[in-house]
């Protein structure tokens, strides 16, 4: 069973399992079927689960603290834009440039200034998280 940074090409067997679908509904009905990510342009009712730390950045696949509710809409709009600039890292690294990091100076053991189950796109630290 993948546990963390689960390589694209087994996301698809990870989201068709027995065990993935009753977790994806605990985490649905915990937040009410509502959109936790609330971008503007949310749709409100979620019908889907995202990973706040994702897979890539070694996230936990199973643990319900690292998912929440979303709306389709937003859990692409959030998964595309990390996964682009994640992407622009890696090619700025590569070719030697200097990474631009736009964090405020947290660090991943402290990071004091993101909210509630937040995660900085640029390093993936995750903030405190939530009490259900």
């Amino acid at each position: 069973m993948p546990r963390k940074g689960t390589p694209p090409h087994d996301r698809s067997r990870l989201f068709s399992t027995p065990r993935w679908r009753k977790l994806r509904e605990f985490v649905l009905e915990r937040d009410g079927w509502r959109c936790q990510i609330r971008l503007p342009g949310c749709e409100g009712e979620a019908r889907e689960v995202d990973h706040i730390r994702p897979l890539e950045l070694g996230g936990p696949a199973w643990d319900p603290g690292n998912l929440r509710a979303a709306c389709s809409y937003c859990n692409r709009s959030r998964g595309a834009s990390l996964l682009g600039r994640l992407r622009a890292q890696a090619l700025a690294r590569e070719k030697g440039r200097p990474v631009r990091d736009p964090c405020r100076g947290h660090s991943r053991e402290y990071p004091g200034d993101l909210g509630p189950n937040q995660i900085c796109e640029a390093c993936g630290a995750l903030g405190p998280s939530r009490r259900w």
